[in-house]
């Protein structure tokens, strides 16, 4: 049976563009962390971030 949903869980979902800027902006310098636990974790969530950034870029670009 194939899962029928309009839109993935995307945690970040609800955040305000300009929070989602300044969120991603945060992550990439903690990313840049010489502490690798503080390193793995801000990169997982900067590629959430990211992720739901190109999903906002691609769904404004769709013609609807």
């Amino acid at each position: 049976m194939t899962r029928m949903s309009s839109a993935p869980d995307r945690p970040f979902q609800a955040m305000p563009d300009a929070e989602l800027v300044d969120e991603i902006a945060y992550a990439r310098i903690c990313a840049q962390s010489k502490d690798q636990k503080i390193k793995r974790k801000f990169a997982a969530r900067l590629a959430e971030l990211l992720g739901e950034s190109g999903q906002r870029e691609w769904v404004q670009g769709l013609p609807f």
